[in-house]
């Protein structure tokens, strides 16, 4: 599970009423809500807000939640996301809010220069609840009071994206003069600020807002959508638990986050990183025990060389003029090529066992350079029977079982000479991509980058 993961399926689980347990001593949400709609009545009548004219009553009977809005009475069971504790309640947001207002519909078309009067939209609102103010429109200050006016921002109220990024939420901390482009809405309620925020931010709101976006060119939940979002409304107690609960968890999930995502490194960079200290291992000698019963690698070079004796003899293979004899004297290995001797242990890249010896590649392999027909004959590319090589085909430390281009039986004798390389060759490519090592599993020619060994 990831750092994120984990944050959304705290946040769930708080609104859910799982996060922390219930009391039974804790003044019911039934009560707070009836304290909100008394609230509200005084506000109407002294004319700071309107009524709503389908204002939502939500309540329970015959164990469902039904909703009254005018004279229509409806059950709501199959319209609610999940089960909330007995002492909890449902609620439209617009309920629980006596404001809840989109920016202005009409950002200015060119920016307006260091006016100092800022308008926000959904991208300037972070992940972290925080305003970016990096890259805000400025506009004229008329505008600005006219927006402001509309917009009214303040403490304690949230911030919730709506238009292109979705379900973003802070809360206003402090008393501050932005305003706001349509993407944003601003909402002043009755609520717990920080918990309402958390609900917002949970899962399954977020899924259900982008899920019912509209649009083409941007997607957006828009106003009336908003002010009918469902919001599990806890006893004021059990809202203050909660949020302390998540501040208490946060910052150990950022914790475990940072500590998720260098595990998660480890184990993309571990298996390239063991293979090469095993391979590492492997070739100085300490992967497996030596045994004093072996025959040291000193009798084996010395029967290579006979071997190629015999080759050389046989007009096989040609006499290196500059053929390689490393051997050990006085603690340290030395090379001699014609006449020339010298110490190379500067040139050794690490230790061996007693029982092991260096060599030049050169003198211990037989190798041939690969070919590649020529394009413009087609002829000798046409109905190709035989298996040819690029290093697109080359698997890094794998089995080459196929080919993406073969040649024909022309190619076989005129271009190659029917010198195949047989299955069970090594490979290795020494131009363009250098290194990299292939073992065939079927007869095959290849292009000149690569070597047969």
């Amino acid at each position: 599970m990831t750092g994120e993961q984990l944050k959304k399926s705290i946040l769930q689980y708080a609104v859910e009423g799982k996060l922390v347990p219930q009391d039974d001593k804790e003044e019911q949400a039934l009560i707070l809500i009836e304290k909100i709609r008394r609230e509200k009545e005084r506000l109407i009548k002294e004319k700071v807000i309107k009524r709503d004219k389908e204002e939502s009553f939500i309540y329970r009977k015959n164990g469902s939640f039904y909703e009254k809005i005018g004279k229509e009475e409806k059950c709501i069971d199959d319209e609610l996301p999940f089960d909330i504790p007995d002492s909890w309640e449902w609620a439209r947001l617009e309920s629980i809010a006596y404001k809840i207002v989109d920016g202005d519909h009409n950002p200015p078309k060119k920016e307006e220069k260091h006016t100092g009067y800022l308008m926000v939209s959904a991208k300037n609102i972070s992940t972290k609840g925080l305003v970016n103010l990096e890259d805000v429109r400025h506009i004229e200050k008329e505008k600005f009071l006219q927006c402001d006016k509309r917009t009214d921002v303040r403490k304690g109220d949230v911030l919730l994206t709506t238009v292109g990024t979705i379900g973003r939420a802070m809360v206003v901390l402090d008393d501050f003069k932005i305003t706001f482009q349509r993407s944003v809405t601003v909402i002043g309620h009755f609520i717990l600020s920080e918990y309402l925020k958390n609900f917002l931010l949970s899962p399954k709101n977020n899924e259900y807002m982008i899920a019912n976006a509209s649009g083409t060119a941007q997607k957006g939940f828009y106003i009336n959508q908003t002010k009918k979002i469902l919001v599990p409304v806890p006893p004021l107690s059990e809202q203050k638990r909660i949020v302390a609960k998540i501040d208490e968890l946060l910052p150990l999930v950022e914790k475990y986050n940072l500590a998720n995502e260098e595990l998660n490194n480890l184990n993309n960079i571990l298996p390239e990183q063991l293979k090469k200290s095993l391979l590492q291992y492997a070739i100085q000698g300490k992967l497996v025990a030596q045994d004093g019963k072996d025959e040291p690698a000193s009798i084996l070079i010395e029967k290579i060389r006979e071997e190629k004796e015999r080759l050389i003899k046989e007009k096989i293979i040609k006499r290196d003029k500059e053929e390689s004899f490393i051997y050990r004297k006085n603690g340290s290995f030395y090379e001699k090529i014609g006449k020339e001797e010298k110490c190379i242990d500067d040139e050794l890249p690490f230790d061996i066992p007693d029982s092991w010896e260096w060599a030049r590649l050169g003198n211990i392999i037989n190798f041939k350079i690969g070919k590649t027909p020529k394009r413009v004959e087609n002829n000798l590319w046409e109905s190709g029977v035989y298996p040819w090589v690029s290093i697109a085909d080359m698997i890094s430390d794998g089995i080459i079982k196929e080919t993406k281009e073969k040649v024909s039986e022309k190619a076989y004798h005129e271009v190659f000479g029917g010198n195949i390389s047989k299955k069970g060759t090594l490979i290795m490519s020494f131009k363009l991509t250098i290194g990299r090592v292939s073992i065939l599993d079927i007869d095959a020619f290849h292009n000149e980058a690569i070597i047969s060994i």
